[in-house]
């Protein structure tokens, strides 16, 4: 779409809804009568029309995360390294991105369940390659 398209189609969309803004309920439901159609018949396949957008919507959202929970689950592996290969994948990452190494602290003060999680952390962030373990 063109930019004179999108802006003549904006100027269209301000006039339409500038006319409805200005209409009354009343006026509306008794364009809508004028036309042949039900008023209510009309705001009840409106109202089905948008719970079906919503639920779709909901439905597509809902298998989106599943997917990226399930993509990101896999990335973690199942069999981690040594603790000690833990912390020299770990200490390699941060020395390559200096951003990460304030959540690291050396590994000075972190449990063995903290260094795991870092690992499984920077391993599903694409920051460590789990294939390194076998270097």
């Amino acid at each position: 779409m063109s930019k004179e398209t999108h802006h003549t189609l904006r100027a269209i969309q301000n006039l339409a809804g500038e006319d409805l803004d200005g209409t009354s309920d009343v006026q509306i439901r008794g364009e809508f009568i004028e036309d042949g159609f039900d008023p209510d018949a009309e705001a009840s396949r409106i109202a089905a029309s948008i719970d079906g957008v919503v639920a779709a919507f909901m439905r597509a959202h809902t298998a989106s995360a599943k997917r990226e929970a399930t993509s990101r689950r896999s990335l973690i592996p199942m069999v981690r390294p040594t603790l000690e290969k833990i912390r020299a994948l770990i200490e390699r990452a941060c020395a390559s991105e200096p951003a990460l190494a304030a959540s690291y602290r050396k590994g000075s003060k972190q449990s063995e369940a903290d260094l795991e999680t870092m690992y499984d952390d920077l391993v599903a962030l694409g920051k460590i390659d789990p294939s390194d373990v076998y270097d």
